[in-house]
């Protein structure tokens, strides 16, 4: 919802959930991850699976994409980055909502979690959280306690480092230091 300040009224209003699923998360319509505002658009994404970019002004979408996230984008240049729920980092045109790259995170961090006398086995997947642009690359961090940094321009893996903990806030950037909130 966009509001004029003098006032509180309405400007537009945009939704942000898609209607033609038929599971029980698409009836979780949060809007976990900030909205960012850049260059004359606003970029969301929800739970539910809709990942959006609209005009700031009229409200208009100008694109949308079926990407459930619960972070914040991060938009620099002509892209605009976000991780979405299953762990994948993906690189989307700002203009035109072309996909350029997609980089799965968990691909060799899922384990195997055992349920009673071994019923109900689970594949676990760590919770993902950013990105953060900083000096070309795309820090984010783990539920499993890593951090990992990605190429900015390709999405290749440069470099990970055990935080000692859980980590489910984005890490920010302040003065040549990357700051990280683990659950210890």
């Amino acid at each position: 919802v966009a509001l004029r300040t003098p006032n509180g009224q309405v400007l537009w209003q945009q939704v942000l959930s898609r209607t033609n699923r038929t599971n029980a998360l698409s009836e979780i319509r949060d809007i976990a991850g900030r909205p960012v505002i850049y260059q004359g658009s606003v970029y969301a994404g929800s739970h539910s699976g809709l990942f959006s970019a609209v005009d700031l002004l009229s409200g208009n979408p100008r694109w949308q994409l079926p990407i459930a996230t619960l972070n914040a984008p991060w938009p620099a240049g002509d892209v605009v980055y976000v991780v979405s729920k299953a762990g994948e980092v993906i690189t989307i045109n700002r203009t035109s909502g072309q996909v350029y790259w997609i980089y799965d995170l968990n691909e060799g961090r899922q384990r195997q979690q055992g349920g009673v006398f071994g019923l109900f086995d689970r594949t676990v997947r760590p919770i993902w959280s950013g990105p953060l642009l900083a000096s070309n690359r795309l820090v984010l961090v783990s539920s499993e306690g890593e951090a990992v940094a990605l190429d900015a321009r390709t999405g290749a893996e440069q470099a990970t480092l055990n935080l000692g903990g859980p980590a489910y806030i984005a890490p920010i950037a302040y003065n040549g230091a990357l700051y990280v909130v683990t659950d210890n």
